[in-house]
């Protein structure tokens, strides 16, 4: 099945609290260049909701992407560089679809449709961030091993993880996914992860990789769901901890790379 690489479309109604709300989804075949993408058409309900934001430029600078599939890459990137949209991008991620416009149809589903269990997973993935953050300093790694939010080259595309380890290269990933809100969104973070290690260990020899996963509470969904994300990510080669297993994961990286942090001295703050 191709892969496609994608990037998630955010709104920041107000740029001091920066605090984005997905508005849509564009999704790109690196292998012919094509690009098509999907946003919201509601933007009465946006306004209702961000009264001060300026939703007529969203709409704008939206409605004029999305009749040009064929719009060019760097065109994103102009895009936020004009605070007057307050629109941001992700990073590119990783998707295995048989077509664009379907990768469209089900990403537009999974993040600008998800609701308030999407919220608490985001929520649930900021605590999981900082559970790896406190066990890297009590792990006690030297700074300069330790890449935050380090963007990584594959075969399709660059990606971003929550942290990187290096000791001259990256020799390690490490990066949460969070089952606490829509499980079946979840399982498919977890594919799309997946793809994006293997994506990037393909390209770079060595490089191992570990996903941290907070599972559901419901058994049913940890079954259906948590249990065969686990399963897609080791098939890939990826390494599969959860939050009681950071610290032993983070020691053993440490001692294969030798970072090991002078007397005293405690890496990321």
């Amino acid at each position: 099945m191709p892969i496609f690489s994608f990037v998630v479309a955010r709104f920041v109604p107000d740029l001091v609290k920066n605090e984005p709300v997905n508005v849509g989804i564009v999704v790109r075949d690196s292998g012919t260049g094509d690009t098509d993408g999907r946003f919201i058409d509601d933007f009465r309900a946006l306004s209702k909701r961000h009264p001060e934001a300026n939703t007529g430029a969203l709409k704008e600078v939206l409605g004029s992407f999305s009749v040009d599939v064929g719009t060019p890459e760097n065109y994103l990137d102009e895009i936020c560089r004009n605070n007057a949209y307050q629109i941001q991008f992700t990073e590119p991620r990783a998707v295995e679809s048989d077509r664009v416009a379907d990768a469209v149809k089900t990403l537009y589903a999974r993040y600008v449709g998800a609701g308030r269990a999407r919220q608490r997973s985001t929520r649930t993935k900021t605590r999981l961030v900082g559970a790896i953050k406190t066990e890297i300093s009590r792990a006690g790694f030297r700074n300069e091993c330790v890449r935050v939010r380090p963007r990584i080259d594959g075969r399709i595309g660059h990606f971003t993880f929550d942290y990187g380890f290096q000791n001259g290269r990256v020799s390690d990933l490490m990066h949460s996914v969070s089952f606490a809100g829509n499980a079946r969104t979840a399982y498919r973070d977890a594919k799309a992860l997946a793809v994006g290690f293997e994506d990037v260990a393909s390209a770079n020899d060595g490089l191992e990789c570990t996903a941290v996963m907070h599972p559901p509470d419901d058994k049913k969904d940890r079954r259906e769901f948590y249990v065969p994300a686990q399963g897609y990510l080791k098939d890939k080669k990826c390494r599969v901890v959860d939050e009681r297993q950071i610290r032993r994961c983070l020691l053993r990286i440490r001692e294969k790379i030798g970072c090991r942090a002078p007397a005293g001295k405690v890496s990321l703050g």
